[in-house]
């Protein structure tokens, strides 16, 4: 709704790959920079040290995403839901 794209590094084949192998697999996507495909000289670049410093101010939001989806797998909570997913 906005116009945005999210410019994909990988997760391509292993999403293929972890399917095919029956394996639960989900994707976390940090967005680090929104610069990727712009053009014009008032939009310098990135840099590889912005980069970084957001990813590190940012990890205590991937460890709190993964601890709750961890945490929902535990014996009694709610399944997941679709194919893959099921419980042995």
């Amino acid at each position: 709704s906005h116009g945005w794209e999210v410019i994909n590094m990988t997760q391509h084949p292993e999403a293929a790959l972890c399917r095919e192998a029956g394996l639960r697999y989900a994707a976390i996507a940090l967005i680090t920079d929104y610069d990727a495909g712009l053009i014009g000289e008032d939009l310098p670049p990135v840099t590889q040290e912005e980069v970084f410093a957001f990813f590190e101010a940012n990890l205590e939001t991937v460890r709190r995403v993964l601890f709750r989806a961890l945490a929902a797998d535990l014996p009694g909570a709610a399944p997941a839901a679709g194919p893959g997913f099921e419980r042995p």
